[in-house]
C-alpha cells in the first residue's frame, strides 16, 4: 500500500485582508501518516509541527514535496509567509514586511512563489517574491486588480481570481494584457486547475439551489455542473489523478468525476482529536496532503 503522509494545518475561514487588531483563533500544524487499507484510510503518528499560540494557515506545498508554505501571524501582528521542511522539520520565516502577505502559491516553474498583499493602503493585490535570496525585492503582478481574496494559477500567464466584491466573483486575469474578466458572481473561495484539463474549478454558492463544485472551461468559456458540494463545507482539493477529496466535520470524503454518484467517506480523524476541518492541499505527486482545520472550536 502507498504510504501518503498528511499536515494538518488548524486554522480559521476568514477572507485575506483581516485586519491585525482581529482576534484569530489559536491554531497548529500536525504531521502524519496516513495508510490505504482495506477499510479505507488509517491515520496514525500525529506530530504537531508548530506547537505555539498563533495563527497558521493557507498551505501550499512546494514542487518536489520537501516542504510547504504556509501564512502566519506571530506577535507583532502581521501575516507573513513561513516555510516548514519536512525532513529536517526546520522552519524559515521568508517573508518579514510591514505589510501583510497570505496565500502563498508556486508560480508555474517553481522559481518564485506568488502571495496576496495586504498593502499599506489595504488594497490587496497580487505580488510575486522570488526564492532566490539575491533578489528579494517583490514584484506587483496586476497592477490594476485590486480586492483580490484567493486566487490560483492555470499556467504561467493565466490566473483565477476570486473578488471581494458583493457578492464574490470569479475572475480571469492575462498577466500579459493585465486584464481581468468576471466569469460568475456568488463564488467560493476554493479556486483549482482541474488536473489534465484547460480548466478551472469553484464553487457556485447558490442559496436555493444549494453549492456546488462548477467546471469553467478556459478555451470556450462555457461552465457546468461536477457535483454538489458536502452540506455546509466548500474547500476541496483535486489529486494529480482527478479524483475530489473534501472534509466535513471530522471525517475525509472522495468522489471521482463520472465514475462516482455520491462522496465517499475515506478517513475519521476523530481518535486525533482534530475536528472542524475543511482547508486540503496536496502535493503535486498526490502522496502528501495538508487539512485545515481550527484547533478548538468555529470562532
Amino acid at each position: 500500500m502507498k504510504r501518503i503522509y498528511l499536515i494538518v494545518l488548524l486554522a480559521t475561514t476568514l477572507m485575506n485582508g483581516v485586519s491585525a487588531q482581529t482576534k484569530l483563533p489559536d491554531t497548529d500544524i500536525y504531521l502524519m501518516n496516513i495508510r490505504a487499507n482495506k477499510d479505507g484510510f488509517t491515520a496514525s503518528d500525529a506530530i504537531n509541527i508548530t506547537d505555539r499560540v498563533g495563527y497558521d494557515n493557507q498551505p501550499e506545498f512546494l514542487p518536489d514535496g520537501s516542504g510547504v508554505l504556509y501564512t502566519s501571524i506571530h506577535d507583532d501582528g502581521q501575516a507573513d509567509i513561513y516555510e516548514y521542511i519536512i525532513f529536517t522539520k526546520a522552519t524559515a520565516r521568508l517573508t518579514k514586511t510591514a505589510t501583510s502577505e497570505y496565500s502563498p502559491q508556486i508560480i508555474p516553474g517553481g522559481k518564485g512563489y506568488s502571495v496576496v498583499m495586504v498593502e499599506k493602503d489595504s488594497v490587496q493585490r497580487l505580488w510575486r517574491y522570488n526564492f532566490s535570496t539575491k533578489d528579494s525585492t517583490p514584484q506587483l503582478l496586476l497592477p490594476k486588480v485590486d480586492s483580490i481574496g484567493y486566487y490560483c494559477w492555470e499556467n504561467k500567464n493565466t490566473l483565477a481570481l476570486l473578488k471581494l466584491t458583493e457578492p464574490p466573483s470569479l475572475e480571469i486575469a492575462d498577466l500579459r494584457t493585465g486584464r481581468a474578466d468576471v466569469m460568475a458572481k456568488n463564488v467560493g473561495r476554493c479556486i483549482h486547475r482541474i488536473p489534465d484539463k484547460n480548466s478551472i474549478s469553484f464553487v457556485d454558492k447558490d442559496s436555493v439551489k444549494g453549492w456546488k463544485i462548477m467546471e469553467l472551461d478556459l478555451k470556450t468559456n462555457a461552465i457546468s455542473v461536477i457535483v454538489n458540494t458536502l452540506v455546509g463545507s466548500e474547500d476541496y482539493v483535486w489529486t494529480p489523478d482527478g479524483v475530489l477529496l473534501m472534509g466535513k466535520n471530522n471525517k475525509l470524503y472522495r468522489y471521482e468525476p463520472y465514475v462516482d454518484t455520491e462522496w465517499e467517506q475515506i478517513a475519521d480523524f476523530t481518535s486525533l482529536g482534530i475536528k472542524d476541518f475543511y482547508r486540503l492541499a496536496i502535493s503535486h505527486d498526490g502522496n502528501m496532503l495538508a487539512v485545515v482545520s481550527y484547533k478548538d472550536k468555529k470562532p
